[in-house]
């Protein structure tokens, strides 16, 4: 997975396409990671070497000599990691209720990824305000250390799963900040909650 990662993002940082043959034939990086795979696998053979050790050379290696392209696909993953796309079927394809073909899968996923942005930025907005941050230390962590690990290795959204729960928390308590997010949510529990009339819980 590590050699995976090293070349999801490398040269084209903005291809979010699932990761296999069926979808990612034609992409420069995938056709670069196939070459790799297959020229790692003649080094091994002719030096009678480890699987683990010659890939851990490359590994090092190729983040010494590029940089650049190592820091990007760090921070691109990190990003890519908290977007939500469907990659099971073409967009052509695609039929979801009222939604169908490729307007309807773009607007779909518009949808989709803008309620996660008001999640995200309701957790920042926890994390900017909150003077005492380690005290809530094992919600930001979850989600801290989850980005580094794929970030530095390989990322698919659904690997910060389970940092979910950490950041509606975090999201809650942040946008609930928002006066009119106060207002709203107090009015909502008025009804959904009939004791907060009286104040008795």
């Amino acid at each position: 997975m590590a050699h995976q990662g090293r070349f999801e993002f490398r040269e084209e940082p903005t291809d979010f396409r699932f990761w296999d043959n069926d979808f990612r034939a034609d992409s420069k990086d995938y056709q670069n990671w196939s070459k790799s795979s297959e020229y790692l696998s003649k080094v091994m053979e002719k030096t009678n070497r480890s699987y683990e050790e010659v890939y851990k050379e490359f590994l090092i290696n190729d983040a010494i000599e590029h940089p650049f392209w190592f820091t990007r696909q760090f921070f691109v993953k990190c990003i890519y990691g908290h977007l939500y796309f469907i990659n099971s079927i073409s967009s052509e394809k695609f039929v979801m209720g009222p939604f169908k073909g490729s307007i309807g899968y773009w607007i779909f996923i518009l949808i989709i990824n803008s309620i996660n942005l008001i999640i995200i930025t309701g957790a920042f907005l926890f994390l900017i305000k909150q003077r005492n941050l380690i005290d809530y230390w094992i919600f930001w962590s979850i989600i801290i250390a989850l980005l580094i690990f794929h970030g530095l290795i390989y990322m698919e959204p659904r690997y910060l799963f389970p940092s979910r729960v950490a950041l509606y928390i975090m999201s809650a308590a942040g946008l609930y900040r928002l006066r009119w997010v106060k207002n709203i949510i107090n009015r909502m529990a008025v009804y959904l909650f009939p004791l907060s009339k009286n104040d008795k819980f």
